[in-house]
């Protein structure tokens, strides 16, 4: 009779948990994410002993980089954020890129702190002035050849307005423009730094009370009003698009890519999305239809979207699209996982209002702003008077 020797299970090893008197940031991390952790330590203390001098280099970092920020478990974390700035402004504080801009461009002027964003629009780099010490944002884009004379219009279009608003008097509610010059192929924006958060951000992280929802409700109406007034469209409103102040409320309307003054060009399927009104849809559905669109349409657009953005605000939900917006929305796309516009302005028809939520008197004005009808939306002068802005902030002679 043959034997089976069965075999023993190896001995199960028993975890080890390691333990602290302080529990830091990255205690509560997987052993797996403080691997990650620690790598990225290591490269930043390589970046910064500065070994990275060829592209090569950067390439390795940036692996490294892409690697740890797909760990979804650190995104969140503190002490990941912090690092993953630091390495990322390390990096491109060694990129020929950014030794032209600080090292020739601007070698007198500003001083590079860290690049704050990027994207097909360009970069942005948050910079401070060598003299007064203030802290400034740059903005990098990239120039339009010639063959391109549209694109070359928007540009130009864009600075004249930047310049218009900052010899505006009273204007609180933009970034400040200070100056723009060219350099290679490239066009090199300077604004103030106002605030580090938007709506969007300080919306999600759940950071806002009542009292702050109620002056930003205020302040984007009068912001608004402002620049109607002064014959200036934005076309692009959204949380993204609008800064806030966290410890009172007051805001600035930021990114006038888009924005016209007097007079309009339609861009289909350009901007946000978002918060396109109807008719502005419907213009999208027909690509052939384009050339210039009257002030007083691109007002009526801007009522929309900021209707949009001010029961996101209240209701902390789009007013039409699902949650999934942000990522499935497309004006091309037929898939079953996608919204086509045609299935957008069906949702418009049915929007919803809650009094036990917000207040009548809010949602009266947010019926009005988001009125499907372009000619009946109600127009930011008639928002001004129907008694939403207490008189007390109206300004001199109630002009915005």
């Amino acid at each position: 009779m043959v034997k089976i020797h069965k075999k023993k299970n190896p001995p199960i090893k028993k975890r080890k948990v390691i333990k602290s008197s302080k529990r830091s940031s990255t205690s509560i991390l997987t052993r797996s994410s403080r691997t990650k952790v620690n790598k990225l330590s290591k490269i930043k203390n390589y970046i910064m002993r500065n070994k990275i001098k060829t592209s090569a280099g950067v390439i390795t970092g940036l692996a490294g980089l892409k690697v740890a920020y797909e760990v979804n478990k650190l995104r969140k974390n503190p002490h990941f954020q912090n690092l993953f700035s630091q390495i990322k402004t390390a990096i491109v504080r060694r990129s020929p890129i950014t030794k032209a801009i600080f090292g020739e461009l601007f070698a007198d002027s500003y001083e590079l702190i860290k690049i704050i964003g990027s994207g097909s629009f360009g970069s942005a780099f948050l910079a401070k002035d060598k003299k007064s010490g203030s802290t400034v944002i740059i903005k990098k884009m990239e120039v339009p050849p010639a063959n391109r004379r549209l694109e070359l219009e928007y540009l130009q279009n864009e600075i004249e307005i930047l310049q218009k608003l900052a010899s505006l008097k009273n204007n609180t509610y933009t970034t400040k423009y200070i100056t723009h010059k060219y350099h290679k192929n490239n066009i090199y924006i300077v604004f103030s730094y106002d605030y580090p958060d938007t709506l969007e951000k300080l919306r999600k992280d759940n950071n806002l009370n009542q009292t702050l929802k109620d002056n930003i409700f205020i302040q984007t109406i009068k912001g608004l009003k402002f620049l109607h007034s002064n014959n200036i469209t934005h076309n692009d409103i959204k949380e993204d698009n609008i800064i806030v102040d966290h410890s009172t409320g007051n805001i600035k309307y930021i990114d006038f890519g888009l924005a016209c003054n007097i007079s309009c060009i339609f861009r289909p399927g350009i901007g946000g999305f978002v918060s396109h009104p109807p008719e502005i849809i419907k213009r999208n559905i027909e690509p052939t239809v384009s050339g210039k669109m009257k002030l007083e349409d691109s007002k009526r657009a801007d009522v929309w979207g900021l209707g949009v953005t001010l029961y996101t605000l209240l209701y902390n939900k789009h007013p039409y699209l699902p949650k999934r917006y942000y990522a499935t929305y497309t004006t091309t796309s037929s898939d079953t996982e996608g919204d086509t516009d045609q299935i957008v302005l069906q949702k418009m028809k049915f929007i919803e209002y809650n009094n036990s939520v917000v207040d009548s008197k809010h949602n009266n004005i947010l019926k009005q702003m988001l009125e499907l009808d372009p000619k009946k939306r109600i127009t930011m002068d008639k928002i001004h008077l129907s008694g939403i802005i207490p008189k007390s902030s109206r300004g001199f002679f109630g002009l915005w």
